[in-house]
């Protein structure tokens, strides 16, 4: 391979793995957008405890100061002596599993892309030689017959 063609093979690998390890790697664009949408549901889970921490605070300095109902201790959980209580456990979690499948699915999308990317790299790279080698078997050529 002469030197034009070895810097421009050269440029070429290194173009392409730049832009697998600039977008696809661990510390990639893509990356780095999921764990921002991660932080982002975070953020905003925490905003919602907080809040529900608020109210919580609230209503026990009402439970405290006396200024609550009969019917309102009944609904936040308060038992008498003597009397019974049933306790049903019910746990909502479509919404945990929905974005558990969403992000399963971004995850195969991104797999997915970094195998495109491979394959088109080595097609670009195929290409580049299959090139080299087409023009140096027309420059023997046109020396042997010229």
């Amino acid at each position: 391979m002469d030197r034009k063609n070895r810097f421009s093979f050269f440029l070429l690998v290194f173009f392409l793995v730049s832009v697998y390890f600039f977008i696809f790697s661990g510390s990639g664009l893509l990356e780095r957008e999921k764990l921002e949408r991660k932080f982002q549901a975070l953020k905003s889970k925490i905003e919602r405890i907080e809040k529900k921490n608020s109210k919580l605070k609230r209503r026990i300095e009402l439970y405290k100061s006396g200024k609550t109902t009969y019917s309102d201790l009944f609904r936040s959980g308060y038992v008498e002596k003597d009397t019974s209580a049933l306790i049903f456990d019910i746990k909502h979690q479509s919404g945990q599993i929905k974005n558990v499948k969403n992000s399963q699915s971004s995850e195969s999308i991104y797999r997915y892309l970094r195998i495109l990317w491979i394959f088109i790299s080595i097609y670009a790279i195929y290409r580049f030689l299959k090139r080299y080698r087409n023009q140096r078997e027309d420059e023997e050529g046109n020396s042997i017959y010229g």
